[in-house]
């Protein structure tokens, strides 16, 4: 799913989830997606601005093509662009682009069983 958020006045970021992203954000950060979202809802004490501001960057530098520059030197770069909880204030928008790549477009035909 691709989306353009609008973060703050004059800084709206286009984010594309896909099935590389749990991938991507495993690769540079070294921690399973999935369970970082679950652990979100769950309350279990994971750092939600975060999970939230890495799951934001993976998503930008897939919409934007740069994956193969992705490094942690380049995460804490592209943070220094926003205050401290710019992101978080989207954080349902961010984790919902991520969320409705989970959601299957397909629906189930209905079976004629006699």
């Amino acid at each position: 799913m691709r989306k353009v958020i609008q973060i703050k006045e004059g800084v709206a970021l286009e984010l594309l989830a896909n099935a590389s992203t749990p991938i991507r954000y495993n690769q540079l950060f070294h921690e399973d997606l999935l369970r970082s979202l679950t652990a979100l809802t769950e309350g279990n004490g994971t750092d939600t601005v975060e999970v939230v501001n890495r799951l934001a960057y993976v998503m930008r530098m897939q919409a934007t093509g740069q994956t193969a520059t992705m490094s942690m030197n380049d995460y804490l770069s592209w943070l220094e662009q926003f205050d401290a909880f710019d992101l978080f204030g989207k954080s349902e928008e961010i984790i919902g682009v991520y969320t409705a790549n989970l959601r299957s477009g397909v629906t189930a035909k209905k079976n004629n069983v006699r």
